[in-house]
């Protein structure tokens, strides 16, 4: 009998220590559910912040090409341009010296004079875009109000804007901190990209200009999207090439984009594109503060 006591007791224990056993393990299991729920939020985080950093340093590489190629074609097309603008100068020169005595010329000579100086005029205007696309920082820096300036430039255009009844839908963020650059080159950016949306649309087409403070980042991001014709696939990677015009003849002479391309390298910003043809283009500019 007393065997069978002495028997119960052991099992009695067994049984206690078994519970206690199975608890332990059950916290114990508990615990490493939480951990590995833990890992794997952190692997989660971790493999879509180098993902993020892998699509960042994709785009920076194509950014670093683009740029590379354009600054090659660019001082080449500035070496071209000095020579030619030091044959075009004095001709320009002695055609001013010839409309002095322009009431001694017969009036069709003096017209054909003045077309071929307007001509003249023309090409040194353009020589002296390309030659500041080699200048590789800007020389003016003061604060810039973004907003103010995209105004300014639709209030300069409001012809062109009227005349084919485009609607302009424009977003700006309540507070918008003002940039360092040059007030005039980054107007004459805002003014290509307007230009280009204009011509690219038909009657009553949509202007969407879009401004976007990310402080993360310290920049501003600006858009200017249109539903235009849109920018074939083939022709977007040569499209802020000199030269290069998707326009028909006579209508562009493919020095907008290409400026425009230098002056924000200028300021430190990128200015890249996303087309579809039949469905519109969208420009965007990101531009530091300082």
């Amino acid at each position: 009998m007393l065997y069978f006591e002495n028997y119960y007791d052991m099992f009695l224990n067994m049984y206690a220590r078994s519970e206690e056993s199975v608890e332990k393990l059950k916290k114990e299991l508990e615990i490493m559910e939480k951990q590995t729920l833990r890992y794997a939020q952190d692997l989660a985080k971790i493999f879509k912040k180098e993902r993020e950093k892998a699509v960042q340093l994709d785009l920076t590489k194509e950014q670093l090409v683009r740029s590379a190629r354009m600054a090659l074609t660019g001082q080449l097309a500035a070496s071209m341009a000095h020579e030619i603008n030091n044959v075009i100068t004095p001709a320009i020169g002695n055609i001013d010296l010839i409309l002095l005595q322009q009431e001694a010329l017969e009036p069709k000579l003096a017209e054909r004079i003045m077309r071929v100086k307007e001509l003249l005029d023309k090409v040194s205007s353009m020589l002296r875009q390309l030659l500041d696309f080699s200048r590789r920082e800007t020389e003016k820096k003061e604060k810039v109000n973004v907003k103010k300036s995209i105004l300014n430039v639709l209030n300069f255009l409001e012809y062109k804007i009227k005349k084919k009844a485009i609607k302009i839908q424009m977003t700006f963020p309540p507070e918008l901190p003002e940039i360092y650059g040059d007030t005039d080159q980054l107007e004459q950016v805002f003014t290509n990209l307007t230009i280009n949306a204009i011509e690219a649309m038909d009657v009553e087409g949509i202007l969407e200009i879009t401004v976007q403070y990310l402080p993360e980042k310290d920049y501003l991001e600006i858009s200017f999207k249109d539903n235009g014709r849109g920018i074939a696939s083939e022709d977007l990677d040569h499209i802020f090439a000199p030269f290069y015009t998707t326009k028909e003849a006579g209508k562009g002479t493919g020095l907008g984009l290409f400026v425009s391309y230098g002056i924000i390298e200028k300021h430190g910003g990128i200015i890249d594109v996303k087309s579809e043809l039949g469905k519109g283009s969208t420009f965007t500019i990101k531009l530091p503060l300082k």
